[in-house]
C-alpha cells in the first residue's frame, strides 16, 4: 500500500511540473505578443506625431501666407500700391520719366574642369601648353 501511494506521488509531481511549465511557456508568450504590440503602437504613434508636426507646420504657413495675401488685397485700392506693383513688376513708368537698367556681367565659369592629375592625358597637354608659352 505504501509503493502505491509513492508511485501516484511521483505521477502527480511530473504532472504539476508539466503543468507549470505550460503555464509558463503560454505565460511568456502573452508577455511577449504584449510586448511586440505595445513597440508596434509606439512606433505608430511616432510616426502620427511627425506626421501632425509636420501638417501643423503646413497649416502656420498657410496662415502666414493667407495673412500676407489679405495685406495684399487691402493695399491693392491704394494708388501708391498699383503704381509700386506697376513700376516692379509691369516694368511702366510715368511720362516724362526714362527709365535705366543695369545688367550685371555674368560670372564666368571655368572653361577648364578639374581633372584627375594623375591622367597621363593631362600630363601631356600641360607639357605641350608649357612648351607653346
Amino acid at each position: 500500500m505504501i509503493t502505491k501511494y509513492s508511485k501516484k506521488r511521483k505521477e502527480g509531481v511530473w504532472k504539476n511540473i508539466a503543468a507549470s511549465a505550460l503555464l509558463g511557456i503560454f505565460s511568456l508568450g502573452i508577455i511577449g505578443f504584449l510586448i511586440y504590440e505595445n513597440a508596434k503602437m509606439n512606433y505608430r504613434r511616432n510616426k502620427l506625431l511627425a506626421q501632425i508636426n509636420s501638417l501643423e507646420k503646413e497649416l502656420q504657413e498657410a496662415q502666414e501666407r493667407n495673412a500676407l495675401l489679405k495685406e495684399g488685397i487691402l493695399k491693392s485700392g491704394q494708388e501708391e500700391y498699383i503704381e509700386k506693383i506697376a513700376r516692379e513688376e509691369l516694368n511702366l513708368q510715368k511720362e516724362g520719366e526714362k527709365a535705366v537698367a543695369f545688367v550685371l556681367p555674368e560670372e564666368k565659369q571655368e572653361e577648364k574642369k578639374k581633372e584627375n592629375i594623375w591622367n597621363p592625358k593631362t600630363w601631356w597637354e600641360w607639357i605641350k601648353e608649357k612648351l607653346r608659352d
